[in-house]
């Protein structure tokens, strides 16, 4: 699922593989293999970069889908305290523009992926580094569950409600 491999404050995780050419507008992530870094300030040309997927913040994402500005491409949002949350009217509205999924990743104070959504949508799986006061901190709710995911995958995931996070495992870090 990882396009980088290395430090934690230096990693993009790609959703889906094989990782297509990705232009990620963050300062947070090194340059690798198919990424191309941008500023979150700056906005080149896309349809020149011959991009294939936009990583961004939720807010950038949010100016990206004002009239204008070229469609149709797969979306990263970038969430957490540094960059905003991701509501169901962003989901829908990047649907409208885009015409395609959102894969959300929430990111921690210090920009290192906390949690990341799959192809399935039913949460975010959880860092195995991630511990519940990075998530307290950063998440605006859910609940911490262990239960198999539609993607098929095992382990902690983060499921949105409208209540503060609170964990239905006993044994999660902290």
């Amino acid at each position: 699922m990882r396009l980088l491999h290395g430090s934690k404050s230096g990693e993009f995780r790609y959703p889906l593989q094989p990782a297509p050419k990705v232009a990620v507008f963050s300062s947070l992530f090194r340059r690798a293999g198919n990424l191309r870094l941008f500023p979150e300030t700056d906005l080149p040309d896309l349809s020149k970069l011959k991009t294939q997927t936009i990583a961004a913040p939720v807010t950038l994402l949010r100016q990206l889908a004002n009239p204008g500005w070229i469609q149709q491409y797969p979306l990263i949002a970038f969430t957490g305290c540094r960059f905003g949350h991701l509501a169901e009217a962003d989901r829908s509205l990047f649907w409208e523009r885009f015409g395609v999924p959102v894969f959300e990743q929430l990111c921690g104070p210090e920009g290192h992926v906390l949690a990341e959504e799959c192809e399935a949508h039913e949460g975010l799986h959880i860092d195995d580094g991630a511990v519940l006061a990075e998530l307290q901190a950063t998440s605006p709710g859910g609940i911490i569950e262990q239960k198999l995911c539609g993607c098929g995958k095992s382990g902690r995931r983060l499921v949105r409600s409208g209540e503060p996070l609170q964990s239905a495992l006993p044994a999660v870090r902290s």
